[in-house]
């Protein structure tokens, strides 16, 4: 990706882009994000590092969505999460 002038105002701005790493199999929008995840363990073993989504993201996801049970039992109330370590 390079930069190009944005206007005249002398700025510089890079272009966003984006390569499906999973172009040479059949995999939709959503079985993208699903091989994705599926290949970050995958990953993490192949490059000698910790996986992107581990214990505390899952933690943290199911603290939210209790709570969202929570809020929405009691008529929208405000929640606070448990403490995190």
């Amino acid at each position: 990706m390079g930069y190009r002038a944005l206007g005249r105002t002398g700025l510089l701005v890079s272009a966003i882009g984006w390569r499906n790493l999973f172009r040479a199999y059949y995999v939709d929008d959503e079985m993208i994000a699903v091989a994705d995840c599926v290949m970050s363990p995958v990953r993490a073993v192949r490059e000698n590092r910790l996986p992107e989504y581990g214990p505390e993201q899952a933690r943290l996801e199911r603290e939210v969505t209790l709570a969202t049970y929570d809020s929405a039992r009691w008529e929208g109330e405000p929640v606070k999460l448990l403490p995190t370590r």
